[in-house]
């Protein structure tokens, strides 16, 4: 089943759209390490190689999850003749590219080097007759004693020498370092613009009137890694803040206090947003104001006027989309407030049958989650009612759930 997965994945990675990125680069990251620890051995090299590539983006940055890394990393480490193996084999399949030795290891993830791996480069470019494919092998060379290169001279002057006028390092790859550099200065700068702004948006922030732009960002870091259990979200939002703790406190305080701001838009603009395929910039600091108030205290919750309710409800909706948030919250309001969570997930659904949308948030809570079973009364007859006629065939699935919940929840003369 893995394997099969990795390969479907590899299919999708290109047209994955951007709103999905993240959810993608998890899944592949998960996938992709988990596929390797149990069926690497089972597999050839070059297998492995196209495995490990579904982690890396169209410019070589890893997006390999913290958790998935480890995985990868004890598996190399208990195999290092397929480390050398797998990097040879990919030096083959991307032959003719630009930056080749630099992506063929990149397919390693950092993975621990094995003790012996710069005596086994220096080998392979003896092998080598091309002098291309000899570079390879030579920029990838790493902290060189004075013994081994006295070693390597006796063996080979002409080679030695080459590694001594290349400076240990290739030409290729001190570009790459250089460019890496350049990037590292770049994404620096850009972060200490981004302090600075938020910085100066502190006074308003704490009269919860803080950018809603900036408020998104801040929400999105919180939610960055919600499902990593070595990651929590504060700590996250530390690191991002530059470890400033004045500054976090008012982030905190701002999204803690989104449902509450005076510009807070209604369920209608966060659906006509979504259905067109953008987002409003309060839409995840809702989601975390929410979160936030349940946990303090789930009747305060509750006691939201229902414009905020149906806000958030929708909210939940556009956002979990993509990120696949936790619902506990949504779950009590389900319970307590059925009427107006019925009535947001109506305008939703109908919003993206209308757009020919395919898979709109809340229909299949209403077909198999009991605490949703209230919703689901007062939901599905309007749903049925709004069903295109002529739907899309991508579109049948929701018909599906919308059926399976009335045929739970509604009595037979109602149907």
């Amino acid at each position: 089943m893995l394997p099969e997965l990795c390969i479907a994945l590899a299919k999708t990675q290109a047209t994955t759209t951007i709103g999905h990125r993240d959810i993608f680069w998890a899944l592949s990251s998960a996938v992709a390490a988990r596929t390797l620890v149990l069926h690497g051995d089972k597999v050839n090299d070059g297998t492995v190689f196209s495995w490990l590539g579904l982690c890396l983006d169209k410019n070589t940055h890893s997006y390999l999850e913290g958790k998935d890394k480890p995985l990868i990393h004890a598996w190399f480490e208990k195999r290092p003749l397929r480390y050398k193996a797998i990097f040879k084999v990919g030096l083959s399949l991307l032959a003719g590219q630009r930056h080749l030795s630099y992506k063929a290891m990149a397919r390693l993830h950092e993975a621990p080097k094995p003790s012996d791996f710069n005596e086994w480069l220096f080998e392979q470019a003896l092998a080598e007759k091309n002098i291309a494919n000899k570079e390879n092998y030579f920029e990838r060379l790493f902290a060189i004693s004075a013994d081994t290169l006295a070693r390597w001279q006796a063996k080979s002057p002409e080679h030695a020498a080459y590694v001594v006028t290349k400076s240990i390092v290739g030409a290729e790859q001190q570009a790459m370092r250089a460019e890496d550099a350049h990037h590292l200065a770049g994404a620096a700068r850009k972060k200490e613009a981004e302090l600075t702004i938020i910085s100066a948006d502190v006074p308003q922030m704490l009269k919860n009137k803080g950018r809603s732009d900036l408020l998104y960002v801040l929400a999105l870091v919180l939610h960055k890694n919600v499902h990593d259990e070595n990651r929590a979200p504060q700590q996250e939002l530390g690191e991002f803040l530059g470890g400033d703790k004045v500054l976090q406190d008012a982030v905190n305080y701002a999204l803690s206090n989104a449902m509450f701001r005076d510009d807070l838009p209604s369920a209608n603009e966060i659906i006509a947003l979504n259905t067109s395929q953008k987002r409003h910039f309060l839409m995840p600091a809702i989601v975390v104001s929410c979160e936030r108030i349940h946990l303090e205290a789930p009747q305060k919750l509750l006691s939201l006027t229902d414009k905020q309710i149906s806000t958030a409800i929708a909210s939940f909706y556009a956002y979990s989309a993509e990120t696949q948030m936790s619902s506990a919250w949504v779950e009590t309001l389900a319970q307590h407030r059925p009427q107006l969570v019925a009535d947001v997930c109506v305008l939703n659904a109908i919003a993206h049958f209308k757009k020919r949308g395919v898979n709109p948030r809340g229909l299949y809570m209403l077909a198999y989650e009991p605490c949703f079973a209230a919703v689901a009364k007062l939901a599905v007859l309007p749903l049925l009612s709004g069903f295109p006629p002529r739907a899309l065939l991508a579109q049948l699935p929701m018909l599906e759930c919308v059926l399976k919940a009335a045929i739970k929840q509604v009595e037979p003369v109602e149907l």
